[in-house]
């Protein structure tokens, strides 16, 4: 169900954020030890405190959609209404992502809403390229 999807995504991502601070933690004693100097201390810092910050978003999104389940099926709902569509509009854009990250001219990062939910349910669907392999 949708609900146990979203616990469990609620888990995976507590995980992740505690292992991101773990590390960056780790950051502060390798600089102390003279393992990285201050400049990659600062540029490793700024890498793993924006990635706290992405996971802890993205669980506070699925937080929300616990108190708001339907929020989930009506996106779920609306981009099956949309999913004979042939070109990419702005509706459709709007719809699938959360937002996009330009980190340079040749790397580009698209966060998707509900991103581990849908995964989830494809792969209890046996539709994600993961469950194909």
């Amino acid at each position: 169900s949708c609900d146990e999807v979203r616990k469990s995504s609620l888990r995976s991502l507590d995980k992740e954020i505690e292992r991101l601070k773990d590390i960056k933690a780790g950051l502060i004693q390798d600089l102390k030890d003279g393992v990285v100097t201050r400049e990659e201390f600062m540029e490793l810092s700024g890498r793993f405190s924006g990635r706290i910050s992405d996971a802890q978003r993205k669980r506070d999104t699925f937080e929300a959609a616990g108190s708001n389940t339907g929020a989930f099926s009506a996106w779920l709902g609306e981009v099956r209404r949309l999913n004979g569509s042939e070109a990419i509009d702005r509706s459709l854009v709007a719809l699938l992502l959360e937002s996009v990250t330009v980190w340079d001219r040749d790397k580009i990062e698209f966060h998707f809403r509900f991103e581990e939910q849908t995964m989830e349910l494809l792969r209890q669907a046996g539709l994600s390229a993961e469950a194909r392999r």
